[in-house]
Order: C-alpha cells, then sequence, then structure tokens
C-alpha cells in the first residue's frame, strides 16, 4: 500500500511504500523521482528532517543526477 506523507503544496512529495521501509520522493517542478528502501531510505529519512528539508532533498536528487 503507498501513502504521501507530504502535503500537496510542499516541493518533493514523497510516498510511502509499506509501512516506512521504502519511499519514492518526486520533485514537483522537474518530474524527476528516486526510490529508497531498507538503510538508505533511514539515512535519507533522517538526513533530511523526516523528508522536510528540501535543501536536503534537493542534494540527493543532484548527487543522484551526478552519478547517471
Amino acid at each position: 500500500m503507498m501513502k504521501y506523507i507530504t502535503p500537496p503544496t510542499a516541493r518533493f512529495h514523497v510516498a510511502e511504500h509499506g509501512n516506512g521501509w521504502a519511499y519514492t520522493i518526486t520533485c514537483q517542478e522537474t518530474g524527476d523521482s528516486f526510490f529508497v528502501q531498507d538503510e538508505a531510505a533511514a539515512h535519507v529519512q533522517h538526513e533530511t528532517d523526516n523528508f522536510t528539508d528540501e535543501e536536503a532533498l534537493q542534494n540527493f536528487m543532484d548527487g543522484l543526477g551526478e552519478q547517471a
């Protein structure tokens, strides 16, 4: 089951999959997204203050783009 854990006005839309073990984070401006699960999900959640720090989320998004 998937549920959204961010308000629709947020720049990043975070969808929770399962019971908090996996997330899809989508930028509402560009449509870019990334998926994390297990330990990586816990790390992103911690580093972004429970997905509320948009600058930190952008840093993760930018870092993934550089690896592609």
